[in-house]
């Protein structure tokens, strides 16, 4: 549009109607309206977006409102109103020029960068009108999508394909030229700090060394990088004045790289002077100070300050008080570099709790997830109880992850507020079918289902078989929550094992069943007592020609009853980031229980989990230790092994499997790893866990055990230690699949008895290794 000629029309319209009247007289009538140049749109269209025709006079101001609606509609490229007198009155005059319509956007060029993101940014479409200012307009946006993506070289063009018809084509020609990596930063005004200090603090990297330092260019990260990230390094080391000056980018053609230039402002550095808190009545200023990070005299830090405010913001959200204000004021004593630090809180009432309301569980039963909550109605919002309750949910598995909890204010004058759970079903079955190799057992295949959520009830059924060569075994188990609608919970399994162990050289062939009881503490939810019992027919046999070692001692039966203690506060229960499992179980057999085995079983497990950089970086800390008293006959199958990853021993990742146990004296070595079982053993494992995302899991660890003729001769010194790193994929129907690749640093050949370092491969899939 032409403003400048439109303006003139405008006047000139003003001027030539102004003579023509008296100040009291009234406008000329406009007697008709006339359309020039409308060669494709009706003129009758064109009288009736100008808005004219309702115009019973023809003022400046109508005509500025006319010209204004006619550009408004984007149909024009240029717009003109003047006033034409004749003897009845003035005849309104209204020149256009037609925008023409865009037949086709062609984009030539576009190599370095996806064609389908500059038709993105691309305000031109097929069928829209062509206005002359948008071809500026979208040149402007494709450089701009070009310079986010590094190419500070690239030149574009926009333009008709067919100047001055009624409909042209949209030709956009790019020259990307190649791509621009910063070569560095350069600070002006930094005292206090070197400049690699200072690139240390922005996210904004120039190239370097390693094939990750490419030195690629964000606008929108280096924005931030000046906005926030700067300032906040200096506000942590005291200097609250800092300013950025300016900030400008220079870019070198020839070489294709750029460099940026930042000037900035330092300012004093402040410390921290007097720290008081007023306003607080439910918590002591004992306990209030004990969460402040900064103290008198300290150089002060911004960063400390944001994290007091939060932790006492949490303290009282913890306590129902979540409408509490907490604010840090700051006080700079006059002509002095000492700031005074005020926290000023106003608790205002704590919230309560009045409903819960459960939505999208089409499966799973309400009471369920009601089970599994910390919040109750009536009781205080607290926050942490809503983030368990959310932890303890995703933990079930039976819901896709990122449940989020809604709050609405019921009423205002308490603040009390409604709770609703909003949860998305996942599928929980998983049929299984497939094969696996494991060190003890050779090859197997493996066909079953295991449902968690059985009838949406989370009760848990599972069936599997197991099937090769060496391996012939059906397990049956079936979990109820909730027994006879109490809090105790009743398992039974039904197991008939056929399984060879090619490292140990014996044959096992076992049936029987258990069933076991749990029941929560009445104080601790958390913690709960297990007692059950169990039969089983035991019968081995050597798998080595003219060995006649077990022929006299089997079969057996095994009558035993157990009882267990166990606290669990792990959150979530699968893949936990925080609390701790604790476990201590006793196994009595034979003697008044009848059977022809008898021993008493001790064993303990404890094992914490806690964050370390963040939710997705944890560290675990595990302790296993057990031990046999015998008091009778003590089935080889019920002593401790230690080695590998593979059922039945409780581990040691970097040894074979079932391979590390009672050094045995080489005349006394049959076939396989030339260690016997024992009856006592202890593994110390130290493993931390990296979320890659929601279904991979990558890990480092060590381990550390040993397994000992009689628990007596436990001991932790001299333990055989192992490290490495694993992987964990959740496959969905499926389970686990786990790799683990660990290196064995006090490993023996079991032929020479010669010490055998090295690396070993451990394969893990579903519930078949163990």
């Amino acid at each position: 549009m032409r403003t400048g000629a439109l303006a003139a029309l405008v006047v000139a319209a003003a001027t030539t109607l102004a003579p023509a009247r008296a100040p009291s007289q009234q406008a000329p009538p406009l007697v008709d309206v006339e359309v020039e140049g409308a060669e494709v749109l009706a003129a009758d269209r064109v009288r009736a977006l100008s808005g004219l025709t309702g115009e019973r006079s023809l003022t400046p101001r109508a005509m500025q409102k006319a010209i204004e609606a006619l550009w408004d509609t984007g149909l024009f490229n240029d717009v003109a109103v003047h006033a034409r007198q004749v003897p009845a009155g003035v005849v309104a005059v209204i020149r256009v020029e037609e925008a023409p319509v865009i037949t086709s956007v062609e984009i030539q060029g576009a190599d370095k960068v996806k064609k389908g993101d500059v038709e993105t940014r691309l305000p031109l479409k097929p069928g829209d009108r062509l206005l002359e200012h948008k071809l500026h307009q979208a040149s402007l946006d494709i450089e701009s999508l070009y310079r986010e993506e590094g190419f500070y070289l690239a030149e574009v063009e926009v333009a008709a394909a067919r100047p001055g018809a009624d409909s042209t084509g949209v030709e956009v020609r790019i020259r990307e030229g190649r791509k621009v990596a910063i070569e560095r930063i350069v600070f002006r005004g930094n005292e206090r700090f070197r400049d690699g200090r200072l690139e240390d603090a922005l996210e904004t990297d120039p190239r370097g060394f390693w094939f990750w330092q490419d030195g690629e260019f964000d606008e929108e990260k280096w924005r931030m990088d000046i906005a926030q990230r700067l300032p906040e390094f200096y506000g942590r080391h005291g200097h609250l004045d800092m300013r950025v000056v300016s900030d400008s980018i220079a870019v070198d053609e020839r070489k294709g790289d750029m460099t940026l230039f930042v000037t900035l402002e330092e300012g004093p550095r402040y410390h921290v002077g007097d720290v008081e808190i007023q306003g607080n009545s439910r918590f002591s200023r004992t306990d209030l100070h004990e969460l402040v990070r900064i103290r008198e005299g300290e150089v002060f830090d911004t960063r400390a300050v944001a994290s007091t405010k939060e932790d006492i913001q949490n303290l009282y959200a913890d306590d129902g008080y979540i409408y509490a204000s907490i604010q840090p004021v700051r006080q700079v004593r006059p002509d002095t570099t000492v700031v005074d630090l005020t926290w000023r809180i106003r608790e205002n009432d704590p919230a309560h709790i009045q409903h819960i309301a459960i939505r999208g569980n089409t499966v799973t039963h309400e009471q369920v997830i009601r089970r599994h909550l910390f919040v109750t109605p009536g009781e205080r919002f607290r926050r942490t109880d809503v983030r368990n309750s959310l932890l303890a949910l995703e933990g079930l598995g039976f819901f896709e992850p990122g449940i989020l909890p809604s709050t609405r204010v019921v009423d205002p004058e308490s603040g009390d507020i409604d709770l609703t759970f909003e949860v998305q079903e996942r599928r929980t079955g998983s049929l299984t079918l497939g094969a696996a190799v494991g060190g003890g057992t050779g090859l197997s295949g493996f066909l079953g289902y295991e449902q968690p959520n059985l009838f949406g009830q989370a009760k848990s059924g599972r069936i599997r078989w197991e099937f090769g060569s060496r391996n012939n075994n059906l397990e049956l188990s079936y979990t109820e929550p909730i027994f006879l609608g109490s809090k105790t919970s009743l398992s039974v399994s039904f197991f008939d094992i056929d399984r060879r162990f090619i490292n140990t050289s014996f044959r096992q062939d076992a049936i029987g069943g258990s069933a076991r009881f749990g029941t929560p503490l009445p104080w601790d939810n958390a913690t709960r007592l297990f007692y059950g019992y169990q039969w089983q027919r035991i019968d081995l046999e050597s798998t080595i020609d003219d060995d006649d070692r077990f022929r006299e001692q089997y079969p057996r039966t095994e009558s035993a009853v157990t009882l267990g203690l166990v606290r669990d506060t792990r959150l979530p229960r699968r893949h936990p980031i925080q609390g701790a499992r604790h476990s201590l179980n006793a196994e009595l057999a034979g003697g008044p229980l009848g059977g022809t085995v008898g021993y008493q079983k001790y064993e303990m497990e404890t094992s914490w989990f806690a964050p370390t950089v963040n939710e997705r970086t944890v560290l675990n800390l595990r302790m296993q230790a057990g031990g046999i008293n015998p008091t009778g006959f003590v089935p080889l199958t019920d002593q401790f092994l230690l080695g590998g990853v593979q059922f039945p021993a409780e581990g040691l990742r970097g040894y074979a499997d079932n391979c590390v146990g009672v050094r045995l004296a080489p005349g006394d070595r049959v076939r396989g790893c030339g260690d016997d079982r024992g009856n006592g053993f202890v593994l110390l494992t130290a493993e931390h866990f990296f979320k890659i995302t929601d279904t991979v899991y990558a890990s480092l660890f060590y381990d550390a055990g040993d397994v000992f003729r009689e628990f007596r001769d436990v001991t932790f010194a001299d333990l055989k230690r192992g490290a490495g790193v694993g992987l964990q994929i959740d496959l969905p129907g499926f389970g686990p699949l786990g790799l683990d690749y660990a290196y064995g640093f006090d490993r023996i050949d079991p032929v020479t008895g010669e010490p055998d370092p090295g690396w070993k491969l451990h394969f893990k899939f579903g519930n078949l290794l163990q």
